[in-house]
Order: C-alpha cells, then structure tokens, then sequence
C-alpha cells in the first residue's frame, strides 16, 4: 500500500457511469441539474470524508403554490401591457410577462416543470416603469401585487424546492466517494486524507493496538496545534488518553495522562478552516487540557521590532475580543523583544504604506503598477547599501546590506504573483514565487505541438502548429503550398526536387521526425528530445520574465516525468498539457527557486511560519466578500457537514439546492469567516522583522485586503519610491564591464584581450564542437537487425504497400482504446484518406479489420487483465554483448553504420528501437502479437514466418528479460489468412 496523491482515483469511473443510468431514467434531466453541478458537488464533498452528509428525503412542494397564483397575476397584468414596445424599450416586468406568454402558449401549464421554470424566471427585482404602462394606477398596483407575491409565495416555494433537490444530489455522490475508496484500496493506494482516517480507525478501534502505540510514544508533543485538523486532533487524545473503560471510543471522553501531552499552538494564526483546521476544535481541545493540566500565555515576540509590535498591539486591540468566543482567538498584547534601529538613516524601520490614487485599467492594472513600485524599491534598495538591515551579533546589534532574500512579498490571493516575479526580474534581481499560476507562451506552444503529434492526422492542429512560434510560416506560404495541389499530411510530401526552397516542407519534416520519436521513444524522453531540438527553453529564458518562464517549463518537465504513466503514454502527456493551457496555466517556478537568495513571493496562506527583515503586503485589488457555501459542524459527537450547491452564471451564482436550515448554518458560517479574516490580517503583520509596508487602494478600500488592517491609520508614513529605476546609464555600462571582463581569459586585462587571435580561436572552438558532435552511440531497429537472418520471402504482386498495414494498425489500436463499432467505417476511410491508401484497397480495409475483431486471438484478448497497443521499446546493447541477431552496417541505420566503427573503437552503445503491435496479459504471462498484412497464400506461409519470426522473438526476448514480464507466447497474425501463428509450433 503506498500514499497516493490522487484524490478521486477510481471515482471519475463510478461518476460517469451514475450519471448514464440516472439521465437514461431522467431523475435530472427532468429537474434541470446540469451534469457539471453533479461534479462540482463531487468535487467538494470529497475532501470531507470525515463527515457525515445528512440527506433525509425532503417532501416535494406543491407545485399548484405557482400555478394558482402566478397564472392569474400574469393574466391580469396582461390588460394593461401595450401593444407596441414603448419608446425606451419594455421595462423588466414588460419583458418577463412576455416570455411568460410565449412559454404558456407553447406548453402545458399542467407541466410542473413550466412553473418551476417561471418561478425562477420571476426570482429577480421587478422593475415598473409607470409610465410604459397603458395605466399608471394598475401599473403601480401590478408591481406592488408581483412584490407581495414574491416575499409570500415565491422566496418559500424556491426554498422548498431547493430544499426537495438538496438530500436527491447528495445521495447521488455518496456512492461515487464510496466506489472511489474502493478503488483505491484495489489499486493499493492511500491519499492523504485515507493515511489519516485509517490510522484513527486503527486506534479507535482496536485496544491493543492503541494500547501498544501509547506505551511506545509515552510523551507526545505537538507544535502549530491551530494547524491541526479533527482527525489529528482524535488520534492525539486516543494515544495520549486514558478513561474508565479501556475500549473507549470516543475521544471526548478520554484524559490525557499526566505529562503525556505537550501542545504548543497560538489561535490567532488558526486560518485553515478550509482544510479542516477549526478553532471551534482548538478551543475544545484547550478547554480539556486546561481542566487536567496547566495552559501556559506566551506573549514575548523574538522576530519583530519594538515599532511594528506597537502597530500590531494598537491595531488588534479592538479586532480581537477581550476573552475567547467559539469563533475567535482572544486578544493578547506582544511583548517585542529587538529594539528599534538607531544610529544610521539608512536602516528604516516601523509601518509604511504604498498608496494609490485612482488607476484606470481594473484590478490587474492596480496590480501591475503595485508590482512595478515594489519592484524598483527593493531593486534601489539591493544596490550600493541604500538599505541597512539590523542583525545581532553576539550582545550587540550591527548593519549589513540589505539582499534580495531579506524581501517578502505576500499577497491575499495568488492570481498576480506572477507579475512581481516578472517586475523583478526587469530589474535584475532574482525573485521566486510559491502558489503563482500562469500560462506562458511556450506552455501554450509546447500544448499545441503535443495534441498534433497524439493525432498527425488532425489538419487544423498541423496548421496551427505550422503557423505558430514553431515555425512561424505565414498564411501566405500555406496557401501557395496548398494551391500545388500538396496535402495537409506530413507522410505525403513532394518530392525532394519540388521542395526547394520550401519552409513548409523542411517544416513537415521535422514534424514527421517529432512524430517517429514519438513512436519510438517513451513519452517523456520524446518530449525532452523535442525541446532540446526545438531550442524552446533556452529561448524562453532569454525572453522576458525568462527565469520564470523557463522555471516553469522545467518544472512542468519534472511533474509529468513522476506520473509514470504520463511519462510512457504521448496521448496521456498530451492531453495533461493540455489542461494546462485549458486552466490558468501551472504552478509558476523560478530558476532561482531553491539557491536561498532571491525574494520570496506567495500568498499569506503559504507564510505561516515564515519570517523577513522587509515585508511588503502587496497586490491591494481583488478582495471578494462572499456568503458562506459549506458549514461544518463539530459541535456533537459526529462532525456533520453541509453544502450549499450552486451554479455559476456569469458574475452570480444560481443556487440550486441547499439543506434544510440553511439561512441560519450560513450566519454561523459567516462569523467563522470574518473572523479567520482578522486572523489572516495578523498573519501577515507579522512576519515582519525591521520593516512593513502595506499597499493601499482608498478608491475601492472594500477590493483592498489590506483596508481594515490600517483602519485609523491615515497619518502613516509614506513609502518614498524611487524615481530612478535601476536601469540606469552607470549601471548599464557596470554591466557592460562585466560582460567584457567575463569574456577575457582568466588575468587578461582589456588591452591583452583586444590582442587576441579572433580567428585561431574561433577555429580552436570549432574543433572542440566537432569532437562533441561525433556519436557515442549508434542506432538500429529490431525489424532492420532481424530481416538479415533469413531469406527475403517473394513478395505477391497484388501487395497494398505500407499505408494499408499503417490504416489496419490504427483501426485495431482506436477500436482497442474504445472507439465504438458504429464509429469504425468513417474513421477507416479517414484514416485512407490521410494515408494515401487507393480507393481499390481502401474498400478492404474495413472488412479487413472486422475479420480481425471477430477473430479467436481478439476475442480471447477481450478477457485479458490488460491490453497494450503500438508499444515503443527500446534496448541499450554494448557492443562487448552477444547479440540474438547481427549487427552489420547493411541492416543498421545510416547513423549507425557511420558510427559503427566508432562504436567499435571506443566501446560505446547501439540503441535498438522497435514497436510491439499488440500485447495482452492473461493470468499465466504476456502474449505479443505482429499484426502482418501481406498478401500470401497458404503456400508460403512458412516461408514469412520464418522471415518475421525473428523480430517478435526480439520482442519477445526484450518483454521477458529486459523489462522482467513474464511471457508465455508470442505470435504472428496474418490477416490476409486470417490466421495466428504461435511462434515456436510447428505452422499447420
């Protein structure tokens, strides 16, 4: 069993089936629940695993509530609509009775699934305009009549039906949790959330082994306590409590032995309530201890200065209450123990602001302008000491230059972190950031080129890739190549003497080169040799924001080599760049990331714990406030857990069902909220050590995070930015100086270097290039090395070629990866078009391939454990090795016979690349097949066994002892015979 960090494995599979069997029998469809809603609600409640849903069946509402009253108002205000539109349009009740009129004319108003429909088209604010009304009196009468209903009729009855839908969507996602467990236990996988429930099980339920872990771990000690979930909080008092019954179950009633426990935690900093950590859980656990032991206030401050412990102090005086509640920390003075920096100018210190006038261009303009102030200030202050930081050194306290790592950058949310990193970086200095999620152009190119090359036959994604950075080519250049009467196929080019000249065609070769390695090659190392060939990282780093840009191609490169399976599959590694580019892009990183000095920039959440002598509350736009959506309740023996499901629509969200009680669990949800808040605000003021700067934005302080955090703190000090950024003329021609040193061999002065043979050097360094572009390996093809051990059979006259067998490869590997039968016709004669297939033998191939799906090896692979298709592989043979099958300049590559004899010399390597057609594991090893299609008659079929029986041996030999799976057949398919051959007995 290993930990997993998958969330849902197995779960998607449950999901998608429940939804087919409950949309065939119309339980959703009929109340108008999108598939997308089923899946957010999947989604949410999966991380709550620990709780109970509480879903008792609601009783439907009476639909005739709607019917009775809404018909009759809508038919009385009928009288008094005009029969033309008014001058400025129908006002917002016109326009809704008009729909309504439409709908009532077209359908049944016994259908309740019409009122459910106007009632939620009349659950908006109904303007009137009087005077659009044939009558003013009976407009206002109207309106005052559509408002009493709304509050009366309408507002219960939504209520009641979202109440109705409320336990049905639950009950349906309950299973799906239910079959993902289960998957995951078959798959031998554990994600963090199952580590955690299994491991509490396991003491809970089980005595003896609680009783053999307390007696193993007799002091347990835990730190950041506020940090810490239920689940932990559960195991702690199982393993640390004792009471009267030794099988006990309930933690609630078990005591902590005396010196057992040691538990260190400030719940001031208690902001994870998300992830289940909740102060309602800290406050209980505090309350236990405390009545069988001691509690301890920790109120000295060993980070900050004397100035920013008074800013703290002054401003959470009044946030925070005098004793603790269920939903807050209680207020507790700072005692700061590192004093003020005195005796240098240059070492300031305390609270600062960075304010905004008013600034056109939405939140991200804000944000890009804060980005750019903080930037150029920690760039002025990292050069020629404009900065002093205070450190101590032994009893005294001294000065040292401030250092790009002396910086924090915290921002509420992670959507502009990018934008600091890239402002920083304008100016030299090295930044990394932590959470930051952009889609940079390489990614969005990288995810072209792999979707083209999962499917070469996909024409509008060769063109996009043909016009992209890539290759660049103009549409001018394709439609001249088209107009010669060429394909969109890089398997059906011109001939070498019309392609002069032509990018087009170089660039369709190349593509056609990508598309073999992908063949060849396991995905990741494909994808590895195209970007070295394609010289897109080296490029992305020196464009701007380059750091972080080739930071994250890196690190996208690392997260798709440790999924092995998107590492070995190119349409799995395909499709997972691609919902890269179809979300906001990745996780960024920077090639500074890790080295220790460069500024830090993240989020509050990703700070805790961490600290800074400079500490910038940055990005001030983009702050939401918003209604409660879940409410956990911890208060009774079993967690309860409630959801609040909507659907997005736009701007706003449309709830569409919500649990009984709902209106009171959301207030009581919200006080959690707007006290994890005023938390978070103090996480973030104190981080800092020397010096705090916080941006404001007084035009819209309710979007500003930062706004409550300086309430009555008008007079602060304004931060001085510099003018000057540190792009400056002395610091270019630094630079220049540099550059020109660095290229001078070591103790050269300037004029030495200037003396320097240009061109003996140039043809030194050309020598040195040309030893390391000689080979140190060689390669070849198992069907190349094996062909030259027997005799070339006679071929038939009637053969189809290669793009025949390429069409019956394709069609058995799509059907294999579950392209339905209905399907197979369009997609054969697709796959004959783009492979340039004859129309005489384009009509065979479709029976072809049927005679293979009926045949007794496919149905007998049907009931394999597993199937695999068109499997690159690839074996490393030294040349001191003995070989199943010669190695001979005739039968290996043009790059391997130019390399063989220094091969030879110098003791190097022959790759040797092949691709498996068709393998399946049955219960006693592997079979591995070679689909061939020759034209043969019976006659001859010994004779082409023994010609191909070499290379599936090959295959063979490598699956077995190579890659160490277990092989108890191989075998060749001759479709033109419709006959399978095992490999080894004698061909009857």
């Amino acid at each position: 069993m290993h930990h997993s960090e998958t969330q849902h494995t197995g779960g998607a599979f449950c999901f998608a089936n429940r939804i087919l069997i409950h949309y065939r029998n119309g339980s959703f469809t009929e109340v108008g629940i999108d598939v997308s809603i089923l899946k957010n609600v999947y989604d949410r409640v999966s991380i709550f695993t620990d709780l109970q849903i509480p879903c008792e069946p609601v009783h439907r509402p009476d639909f005739n509530l709607i019917r009775l009253s809404l018909l009759p108002m809508i038919e009385e205000a009928n009288r008094f609509l005009p029969t033309a539109e008014p001058e400025k349009g129908w006002d917002n009740l016109q326009a809704k009775l008009r729909t309504a009129n439409r709908m009532l004319r077209l359908s049944d108003e016994q259908d309740d699934m019409l009122m459910l429909t106007l009632a939620k088209m009349f659950d908006f604010k109904l303007d009137v305009k009087q005077y659009k009304w044939t009558d003013k009196k009976q407009a206002k009468a109207i309106s005052e009549r559509f408002h009493d209903w709304q509050i009366t009729v309408l507002f219960p009855f939504l209520q009641s039906w979202r109440e109705y839908l409320y336990p049905k969507v639950i009950q349906f996602v309950l299973p799906a949790l239910e079959y993902c467990r289960e998957r995951r236990l078959q798959a031998g996988k554990l994600n963090f959330q199952d580590l955690l429930m299994y491991a509490c099980r396991l003491l809970r339920d089980y005595p003896e082994v609680r009783a053999f872990f307390a007696g193993r771990y007799q002091r347990l000690m835990v730190d950041e306590f506020q940090d810490t979930d239920p689940v932990q909080a559960e195991m702690m008092f199982l393993l640390t409590g004792a009471g009267d019954d030794p099988n006990e179950r309930n933690w609630r009633k078990l005591t902590p032995k005396p010196g057992s426990l040691f538990v260190v935690g400030d719940p001031k900093q208690s902001i994870y309530r998300f992830r289940r950590a909740d102060i309602s859980i800290y406050n209980e656990v505090k309350s236990r201890i405390q009545a069988c032991g001691d509690v301890l206030h920790l109120t000295s401050n060993f980070r900050s200065v004397d100035a920013i412990g008074a800013f703290v102090n002054g401003q959470f005086v009044g946030k925070l209450p005098v004793r603790e509640t269920d939903v807050q920390a209680a207020y507790v003075r700072m005692e700061t123990n590192i004093p003020n920096p005195k005796g240098n100018k240059r070492a300031d210190h305390g609270v600062y602001a960075l304010t905004y006038p008013k600034i056109s261009g939405g939140k991200e303009e804000v944000a890009a302008v804060d980005a750019q102030r903080i930037a150029a200030t920690i760039a002025w202050a990292c050069r020629d000491g404009n900065l002093l930081i205070q450190e101590r050194d032994g009893a005294s306290w001294v000065f040292r230059e401030a250092r790009p790592n002396d910086f924090l950058i915290l921002t509420r949310t992670r959507h502009y972190l990018h934008l600091y990193a890239e402002e920083l970086e304008k100016r030299g200095v090295a930044a990394e950031t932590v959470g930051s999620s952009a889609l940079y152009p390489e990614l969005h190119t990288l995810g072209q080129l792999a979707l083209y090359l999962a499917d070469p036959s996909d024409q509008v994604a060769m063109l996009s890739v043909l016009r992209g950075p890539l290759f660049g080519i103009s549409d001018k250049e394709l439609m001249e190549y088209r107009a010669q009467g060429n394909a969109w196929s890089i398997y059906r080019l011109p001939e070498e003497s019309a392609e002069q000249g032509s990018q087009v065609v170089a660039a369709c070769r190349k593509l056609r080169e990508y598309a073999d390695w992908v063949k060849e090659m396991p995905a990741w190392s494909a994808l590895y040799c195209i970007l070295e060939d394609t010289g897109l990282l080296p490029y992305s780093t020196v464009q701007e924001a380059g750091a972080n840009r080739s930071g994250t191609l890196l690190k996208m490169l690392e997260r798709l080599q440790r999924d092995a399976m998107l590492a070995s599959d190119w349409h799995e590694l395909a499709h997972a760049i691609s919902a890269i580019r179809e979300s906001q892009g990745m996780e960024t990183a920077s090639l500074y990331t890790g080295k220790g000095q460069a500024v830090r920039i993240m989020n509050v959440h990703k700070a805790k714990g961490l600290e800074a002598p400079i500490v910038f509350l940055a990005c001030p736009c983009g702050e939401k406030d918003h209604d409660a959506d879940q409410f956990v309740d911890r208060s009774e023996a079993e967690a309860a857990g409630y959801f609040l499901i909507q659907q997005s629509k736009g701007f706003q969200k449309d709830t569409i069902a919500q649990p009984v009680g709902w209106e009171a669990m959301s207030v009581r949800e919200r006080a959690f909220m707007l006290a994890e808040r005023d938390r978070l605000l103090y996480v973030a003021a104190t981080r800092a050590k020397q010096m705090l700067v916080v941006s404001l934005y007084p035009e819209q302080p309710a979007k500003c995070p930062w706004s409550s955090l300086m309430d009555g703190m008008e007079l602060i000090r304004e931060l001085d930015v510099p003018e000057s950024d540190v792009q400056t003329d002395e610091y270019d021609r630094e630079l220049d100086g540099d550059i020109v040193i660095g290229t001078t061999s070591s103790g050269l002065s300037g004029s030495e270097a200037s003396s320097i043979d240009l061109g003996a050097y140039l043809a030194q360094r050309e020598q040195v290039f040309h030893q390391l572009r000689q080979p140190t390996y060689a390669e070849s093809t198992v069907t190349g090395l094996t062909k030259s051990m027997s005799d070339t059979p006679e071929w038939s006259a009637t053969g189809r070629g290669q793009s025949f067998g390429s069409v019956i490869h394709k069609g058995l590997e799509a059907v294999g990866k579950g392209l339905p039968m209905s399907e197979l016709p369009v997609y054969v004669q697709y796959l004959c078009q783009t492979e340039g297939v004859s129309e005489k033998d384009a009509g065979d191939a479709l029976s072809t391939l049927r005679e293979v799906l009926e045949s007794e090896l496919w149905q007998r692979s049907i009931q394999a454990k597993q199937r695999l298709f068109e499997i690159p592989i690839m074996m490393v043979q030294s040349n001191g090795e003995t070989m199943s099958y010669p190695a001979t300049e005739q039968t290996m590559s043009e790059t391997a016979a130019a390399a063989l004899k220094y091969q030879t010399d110098n003791g190097g390597h022959i790759l040797v690349k092949g691709v498996i057609d068709f393998a399946f594991e049955e219960e006693d090893g592997w079979v591995i097949v070679d689909f061939k299609t020759d034209q043969l008659d019976e006659s001859k079929l010994e004779q082409f066994v023994r010609f191909y029986a070499p290379q599936v041996q090959a295959y063979a030999k490598a699956w077995s002892e190579t890659f160490g799976y277990r092989m108890k057949e191989a075998g060749l398919y001759f479709s033109s015979l419709q006959k399978y051959v095992i490999l080894g007995r004698p061909v009857v």
